[in-house]
């Protein structure tokens, strides 16, 4: 990703380590968050999806959750190349990025 391209994720997480390098908290942080979120809109082609996961992985971050709310569905992507698929029945974890985090899918998406 280029150093004049913003992303903005819908949800990001910067451990505390890295927080501390920052200088001024009130300009951009100057490097990639450790984990990043997006909330898949039934708008968003695959291509645009791919892009953006490509630009994250490529600028550093470590963990990208793609959150696909209409098939109650996270495709889960590292910085090593994993992708992965859960469904409801399903268990997210937080990896290298957040150790012990263990979340059922099912209780991510609303019930209807």
């Amino acid at each position: 990703m280029g150093p004049n391209i913003l992303r903005a994720a819908d949800v990001a997480f910067i451990s505390n380590a890295r927080l501390a390098q920052i200088s001024d908290p009130k300009k951009y942080v100057p490097f990639a968050p450790d984990l990043v979120v997006e909330v898949i809109s039934p708008g968003n082609t695959a291509s645009a999806i791919q892009l953006k996961v490509s630009q994250y992985l490529k600028a550093g971050v470590l963990l990208v959750w793609m959150m696909y709310s209409d098939r109650k569905q996270i495709v889960v992507y590292d910085s090593e190349g994993y992708v992965k698929t859960l469904s409801e029945d399903d268990t997210l974890d937080g990896g290298d990025v957040l150790p012990g985090l263990k979340i059922k899918v099912a209780e991510l998406f609303p019930t209807e």
